[in-house]
């Protein structure tokens, strides 16, 4: 930032590796397994610990229905340091397990450049009290 400007140099890729937040984990799941007999057999703490378990850093940022689903969709932030294909291979076992699998489909994405300038945003300090400001 310079003057109240986003100024920017670097590549796309530059800016989001040095000033973004990380990772987003999106994986849709059904709200809970049950048998025919109405029993719980899982719930999402075990989505929970598998996650955390691969990933200790990371934390839920959200858990919410998917319009027009039964199944919900649970996102993860992951640190920028994330061992990616471990995270990936464990991903992939549980998906194509052939009964119980807790997940139905998952996606990563990289920090947008709008979280990048919202992050540089407001890392920037106060401006000096000795300039005089309008909003004309």
């Amino acid at each position: 930032m310079a003057a109240g400007q986003i100024r920017v140099i670097g590549t796309q890729q530059h800016l989001k590796s040095r000033f973004g937040v990380g990772y987003r984990l999106y994986i849709s799941h059904p709200p809970t397994k049950q048998d025919e007999l109405d029993k719980l057999i899982w719930d999402l703490d075990e989505l929970d610990k598998l996650i955390w378990g691969l990933v200790p850093d990371c934390s839920l940022k959200s858990r919410e229905d998917i319009p027009g689903s039964r199944d919900q969709q649970s996102v993860y932030q992951l640190p920028l340091r994330t061992p990616i294909a471990a995270l990936m291979q464990a991903l992939i076992t549980e998906r194509d397990r052939e009964t119980d699998t807790m997940i139905r489909q998952y996606d990563l994405a990289f920090s947008s450049l709008e979280e990048v300038f919202l992050r540089v945003a407001h890392r920037v300090e106060p401006p000096d009290n000795d300039i005089e400001y309008s909003f004309e």
